[in-house]
C-alpha cells in the first residue's frame, strides 16, 4: 500500500475498504480517505455476483 497525500489539504490519507450488499451481488470499494477534510480517492472497485452455480468477479475500476 502506497502513502497518498490528500489532493485538497496534503495530509496523509487513510486506506479503507467498504462493502455494499445487493440482492445477488456485493460491491467492494478500496479507497483513500483524508482524516482532516474527508476527501476520498477511489483506488479499486470489485463486484462479485452469483450466476447459477458460478461466482463471477468483475473489476470495475
Amino acid at each position: 500500500m502506497d502513502e497518498v497525500d490528500c489532493p485538497r489539504c496534503r495530509v496523509k490519507m487513510e486506506f479503507l475498504v467498504e462493502a455494499e450488499l445487493g440482492d445477488s451481488s456485493k460491491t467492494i470499494k478500496y479507497f483513500y480517505k483524508c482524516p482532516a477534510c474527508g476527501a476520498r480517492v477511489l483506488d479499486q472497485e470489485v463486484r462479485t455476483r452469483k450466476d447459477n452455480e458460478k461466482v463471477i468477479i468483475e473489476t470495475l475500476r
